[in-house]
């Protein structure tokens, strides 16, 4: 098995999810059972490291992550297909696999 990262993405405006969105969200969450490596959490604020030392703040659409374990790709893109941010409107998830080290 392959680890694999959910990036879960917001175009629209930074609000905190309503009961009936964490609902849906926990339901999510709880049917990748033993899938799930790291439920991960909620990215709030960020700064962008530069070059010279400094730093400046962004406007980031990423507003989370979650590790899973997966047999292939084609599995960890299925198992977010169910994900209640994939069809959000402005919600997207973009499914990485790490690579070993």
């Amino acid at each position: 098995m392959k680890n694999y990262v959910y990036i879960y993405y917001n175009e629209g405006p930074k609000q905190p999810p309503t009961a009936e969105a964490m609902e849906a969200w926990n339901a999510w969450v709880g049917s990748l059972g033993e899938s799930i490596v790291d439920a991960g959490n909620p990215l709030v604020g960020d700064k962008v490291v530069l070059k010279n030392g400094g730093s400046a703040h962004e406007d980031d659409a990423v507003i989370g992550y979650t590790i899973v374990k997966a047999q292939s790709m084609d599995k960890a893109v299925s198992m977010a297909k169910d994900c209640p941010l994939a069809s959000a409107p402005g919600g997207s998830v973009r499914v990485y696999e790490t690579a070993p080290m």
